[in-house]
């Protein structure tokens, strides 16, 4: 959590899009899953925050607090 929270500021692109670029040298991303365009870097760009999807019993409350 605490990579994915300094990540915004290297502006590192998200692990689900790749980055493609035309014969013109225009620069596009594609969501790797969807297919989906982003035409800019914003949409491609990691976002802040982690997500604790565990089973229970994983200790999610124990790495938050650590995490504090």
């Amino acid at each position: 959590m605490v990579h994915r929270e300094d990540v915004l500021n290297k502006k590192e692109l998200h692990p689900l899009y790749d980055q493609f670029r035309t014969k013109y040298n225009q620069v596009f991303y594609v969501n790797c899953n969807t297919g989906q365009m982003a035409p800019n870097r914003k949409i491609a760009v990691r976002g802040r925050g982690g997500i604790l999807a565990d089973e229970m019993g994983l200790g999610k409350t124990f790495m938050t607090l650590s995490l504090i």
